[in-house]
């Protein structure tokens, strides 16, 4: 899969290896996703490698925009996939509270999740905490034993049920994504 038309990342990002391929076409498969709310967009590669992997899947992502370089990719991917791909720029915690407060409207038709944005336990107990006041069923969280975010999953994981968990490499090290169903009901 060629990616040459994005620019370079200077943060940790999904590359088209055979097991990142195999793992968006088991979410797939076990989901039937249509549309993703993708949380950190950062060089464009995630929502790259699956609007390609899959023609009838739309990707809205939301990234803070602190590097140049994701702007580039937003311009990059508009042009390659048109209207399957929506841009929003703004930090998650804002996006939030204003979800909370009616300013800001969820896209009706998205069907997962992907949180990989601020790995924080702040900022991934934001999004994931998000992810439930959505209502959203199926959620997959990157980086999943890094950082913030199992603190941040052990927090606000009540009610939630890991389905799959996988495993790829990023220029050597080992990363660890799951995939997560919530039951709101």
């Amino acid at each position: 899969m060629d990616l040459s038309y994005l620019p370079l990342a200077t943060e940790g990002h999904m590359t088209p290896i055979p097991e990142v391929i195999n793992l968006w076409k088991d979410v797939k498969a076990k989901t039937d996703f249509k549309h993703i709310f993708e949380i950190g967009t950062n060089a464009g590669h995630s929502a790259a490698i699956i609007m390609t992997l899959f023609p009838d899947v739309k990707v809205t992502s939301v990234d803070i925009g602190a590097h140049p370089y994701t702007r580039v990719a937003v311009e990059a991917l508009k042009n390659k996939f048109g209207d399957r791909f929506t841009y929003i720029e703004m930090d998650t915690k804002i996006y939030f509270e204003k979800l909370k407060a009616g300013t800001e409207t969820f896209p009706t038709d998205v069907d997962i999740i992907n949180i990989d944005g601020d790995h924080s336990v702040q900022g991934a107990l934001n999004d994931i905490q998000m992810a439930r006041f959505v209502k959203m069923k199926n959620i997959l969280i990157d980086d999943f034993v890094m950082y913030g975010v199992p603190q941040a999953y052990a927090m606000a994981s009540d009610g939630f049920k890991i389905i799959e968990t996988y495993a790829y490499n990023y220029q050597g090290n080992p990363v660890k994504m799951a995939l997560i169903n919530y039951e709101t009901e």
